[in-house]
């Protein structure tokens, strides 16, 4: 049996086979008050981070996909990525990223085979550390074999500063 989407129902679903019927009519003013204009909301408009752009105008679409180790990011100013340990860096450092395979803005894209030679992305070490505790669990069928193993990866969180070669 689903359990109900509609919270505040009774535990027994809307689409139950005992109580749907296909010349029933599902209605939801039975169960919601939309009459009630107190819940009305203001749009929210989200902070702009904006960059630099081919045309001189500032837009908030620039973006790039890095590969830092063997993981791609699609990245913009100001985001945050977490990657596996970057060795040898401390915190507040700067780091250049110049595995760059893609960048793209609202006029126009760069499409690296396979990487971009003139495109760089400049990051920040924010911070580093490890990684939750996950548990590994290995147990071979009918023969008494299991071991557990517990791993915790160390992580540095970057952030992007400027992403530049558009």
């Amino acid at each position: 049996m689903r359990t109900s989407i509609l919270s505040g129902i009774h535990s027994y679903s809307l689409f139950n086979r005992r109580t749907w019927r296909s010349s029933s009519i599902f209605r939801l003013d039975r169960y919601f008050n939309f009459a009630d204009e107190s819940i009305v909301s203001e749009p929210v408009t989200a902070p702009r981070r904006s960059t630099r752009d081919v045309h001189g105008t500032t837009s908030t679409w620039t973006f790039g996909i890095v590969r830092v180790g063997s993981a791609q990011f699609k990245v913009s100013c100001d985001d945050l990525i977490f990657v596996d340990k970057l060795s040898g860096r401390k915190l507040h450092e700067q780091v250049l990223l110049d595995d760059v395979l893609m960048i793209s803005s609202r006029y126009h894209s760069k499409i690296g085979r396979p990487v971009l030679v003139d495109a760089k992305v400049y990051t920040t070490v924010e911070e580093q550390y490890h990684d939750i505790k996950r548990t590994v669990f290995k147990k071979r069928p009918r023969k008494g074999h299991r071991r557990f193993a517990d791993s915790s990866q160390e992580r540095t969180a970057l952030r992007i500063s400027e992403i530049v070669g558009l």
